[in-house]
């Protein structure tokens, strides 16, 4: 996954998946440094010979608030029909508006 780092109103996250015509579910989260999920987003993704999944957090947590600034961690996840999955996580740079 990839982003525009560092975040001050949003942040776009564009992961790329790699098998062709895959149904595949995608998940990316949002976590603080104590672990605790700020944001989710989840979507199922009928890939073809180049796929992408873009989406778009606008820095509030699950109860609309703006999380504040810091540092904070996403992690990408990728699941296959066969159950098999891909993860990674990074880090993102929240700053103030």
């Amino acid at each position: 996954a990839t982003n525009v780092n560092p975040a001050s109103s949003d942040v776009t996250f564009r992961l790329s998946l790699d098998r062709p015509n895959t149904r595949m579910q995608c998940t990316l989260g949002v976590f603080d440094l104590t672990g605790r999920k700020v944001w989710e987003y989840t979507s199922q993704v009928q890939t073809d010979i180049e796929s992408t999944m873009r989406c778009t957090w606008d820095l509030r947590d699950g109860s609309g608030t703006r999380v504040p600034r810091g540092i904070y961690l996403y992690r990408a996840t990728v699941e296959t029909p066969e159950g098999t999955y891909t993860s990674k996580t990074e880090r993102l740079a929240v700053t103030a508006q």
